[in-house]
């Protein structure tokens, strides 16, 4: 196996900066094309798996912490295995790959364009084709908001989801590229957030059959918020 500038699946802190430049520039001007596979759809699938598994029975928030593990886990193997694979068979590949894990992490373009249609449907007096729209960007009812509710919606999912969907994955893209750990690299922290909050908006809720059960991982989504949270809020 090549090394590159000595390191093993490593690139080293300038080549990822600018993988990352190009990734988010790449978000910016394509979004999420619905016909390129989501890694973020799997891991949803892996947690909607395991908590038909995991969620039932006694010792539930034992359970959760489980399934925190087993998703952590799983996502960090997969990721680690695949780019020693590709980096392996050949450098673009890996290049490749990790390009699309940067763009799929990222969310700005796709929160940009959900949000315009709630608004267009607000300007253009339709108020039902705007509580639709609204519903899909914050996961509840929304049949019966009156307008200011929906505008009132609109703004806290926007602000929730730009650091869920761009700050916070910024964040650990970038620190990711500072570490001197070539397995810890910008791909791996950020899919491992990406995964983390994936748990979060599966299980992470403080009705039943979830309040014991998500305990653990609407606890560790708050620690990995905690400073993205903050620099969103300067």
């Amino acid at each position: 196996m090549n090394l590159i500038e000595g390191l093993p699946l490593g690139l080293g802190g300038g080549f990822w900066f600018l993988l990352i430049l190009i990734g988010v520039l790449l978000d910016w001007l394509i979004g999420d094309p619905p016909w390129l596979p989501h890694p973020i759809i799997a891991i949803g699938k892996t947690i909607g798996f395991l908590n038909k598994k995991l969620n039932r029975g006694k010792h539930r928030r034992a359970k959760g912490f489980l399934l925190l593990f087993l998703v952590l886990g799983l996502t960090g193997a997969i990721v680690f295995g695949l780019q020693w694979l590709l980096y392996s068979i050949n450098i673009y590949l890996y290049i490749a790959f990790n390009l699309y894990l940067i763009v799929t992490a990222l969310a700005a373009k796709t929160l940009a364009i959900e949000v315009q249609k709630v608004m267009t449907a607000l300007m253009g007096g339709d108020i039902e084709v705007s509580r639709v729209q609204v519903g899909y960007l914050v996961g509840r009812d929304t049949s019966e908001l009156k307008e200011k509710e929906i505008i009132r919606a609109t703004v806290e999912t926007t602000a929730e989801n730009t650091i869920d969907g761009v700050l916070a994955p910024i964040f650990y893209l970038l620190l990711g590229a500072l570490i001197p750990v070539p397995w810890l690299n910008p791909v791996m922290l950020v899919m491992l957030y990406k995964a983390t909050n994936t748990l979060d908006s599966m299980v992470g809720y403080v009705q039943e059959p979830y309040k014991d059960f998500g305990y653990a991982s609407a606890k560790f989504d708050d620690l990995v918020n905690f400073i993205p949270a903050r620099l969103g809020s300067i």
